[in-house]
């Protein structure tokens, strides 16, 4: 019997429930509300971690399936799992555009840096450019018939993310996939043939690495320019089904995976190519799940956390599973590290009430004790900020909203005193970024 099917005692639930019978109803959702919990986190959008639960996703999905329960079970076009999972996408996309914008069409070559306490984009490569390294803003739309895209991470004069499309032939939803833009080519859509969602979030220039469903379970993909060539890097070995690569770096690739059996746990992954070099880079003490967000020589930074609860930490590694530095500073309920040149650390820390507008870009040098509170270095009149990228030279790249919702590019900078201390300099950019509701 597939995943997604229903036996005989739930086809029985699933004509109690087109009965109107609510308790048959939930007892049909509740046997795949894991899975699509899982589904809603790693679908969706960044910016709005933090701002949305995916339980609420889940309350809207179970009220629009129980008013469309009687269709389908007269018609069932489907198993009753794809059925509920093609709901819980589509509840999960009217979410998007409620937050992000009605008009989802209009950010077709908008490039979004964060999502909630996370940026969007990890790679220094892109927030430098977007902080004013290419000499004018370039489009990366794909085609018209690409009705948004959104820039992800770049690195090594390339760029990757995804695109999204209206499916042919008159079907329902919207289709999303991994994109690669590479100056003086055309975009290159790196979807793979038989997956049905896919994302690219990283690259170093050569292999891009990002997510891709098939069937049920979303997997981690690394690609070498091309469509044909990913590599599932999966682990399934160690027992995992759910997975996605967020960040490459010298021939190695970050990221998360889950398993069916631990629905709301989930696992920093550190990979060397294949998905049978997966290491997974355990938690520090009091914490079950972990994330990997970036990579730089020999150090991995993400967020550890406890699925359900509050108190999310900033989390630096050193290639070792047991490694775990806990980075969260004293003062602020959660942080979150997003990039690593190698040596420093640079991410965000906040409180939760009052979120977003506590967010403070953050820097890090290998411990939580020389946490540096960046946003102290802005004038006057910004009132959350977010560092999104590090260089080799140690300057910060990131973003800061004004009182009125003006987003501005920054760029941090190491500053020489006569003591021989480095202090941290703002440089303020603008031109680029929208104004922010």
């Amino acid at each position: 019997m597939g995943a997604g099917a229903v036996n005989p005692e739930g086809d029985a639930l699933v004509a109690a429930a087109a009965d109107g019978d609510l308790r048959a109803m939930g007892e049909l959702f509740g046997r795949f509300r894991d899975r699509l919990r899982v589904m809603v986190r790693l679908r969706m959008d960044r910016r709005l971690q933090g701002r949305v639960d995916p339980s609420d996703v889940l309350q809207e999905a179970f009220l629009e399936a129980s008013q469309r329960i009687a269709d389908f079970a007269q018609k069932k076009p489907m198993p009753f799992f794809l059925w509920l999972r093609f709901l819980t996408a589509q509840r999960l996309l009217i979410v998007h555009r409620r937050h992000l914008g009605a008009k989802m069409r209009d950010a077709g070559g908008e490039v979004s840096i964060y999502r909630g306490a996370m940026p969007e984009a990890t790679s220094v490569s892109l927030a430098a450019q977007l902080l004013g390294r290419l000499t004018s803003p370039a489009d990366l739309q794909p085609s018209s018939v690409y009705f948004a895209s959104t820039a992800s991470g770049a690195g090594g004069g390339q760029q990757v993310g995804t695109a999204s499309r209206n499916p042919t032939g008159g079907g329902t939803g919207v289709i999303t996939h991994a994109f690669l833009w590479r100056p003086g080519f055309a975009p290159l859509n790196l979807h793979p043939a038989a997956a049905s969602v896919s994302s690219a979030f990283g690259t170093d220039g050569v292999n891009q690495v990002g997510g891709a469903w098939f069937g049920n379970d979303s997997h981690a993909v690394m690609w070498r320019g091309t469509a044909a060539s990913y590599v599932d890097l999966t682990p399934t070995h160690l027992g995992f089904t759910d997975a996605r690569a967020h960040g490459i770096h010298g021939g190695r690739q970050v990221g998360e995976a889950s398993r069916n059996s631990e629905p709301n746990r989930s696992h920093a992954v550190l990979w060397s190519g294949t998905a049978d070099s997966a290491v997974v880079l355990l938690p520090p003490e009091g914490f079950t799940s972990a994330t990997a967000h970036a990579i730089h020589g020999g150090e991995q930074v993400g967020q550890a956390f406890n699925a359900g609860q509050r108190g999310r930490h900033a989390v630096v590694w050193h290639d070792d599973p047991d490694s775990a530095v806990d980075l969260h500073p004293a003062g602020f309920d959660e942080s979150d590290a997003l990039d690593t040149n190698g040596s420093q650390q640079v991410g965000v820390a906040y409180h939760i009430t009052g979120f977003p507008d506590t967010r403070r870009a953050a820097v890090w040098s290998g411990s939580a004790g020389t946490f540096v509170n960046l946003h102290d270095f802005l004038p006057a009149g910004y009132r959350q900020s977010v560092a999104a990228g590090i260089d080799g030279e140690g300057n910060v790249y990131g973003i800061a909203i004004t009182t009125e919702g003006v987003a501005h590019q920054i760029v941090w900078r190491p500053v020489p005193e006569p003591s021989g201390v480095f202090i941290m300099g703002a440089a303020i950019m603008t031109g680029l970024l929208r104004r922010r509701r």
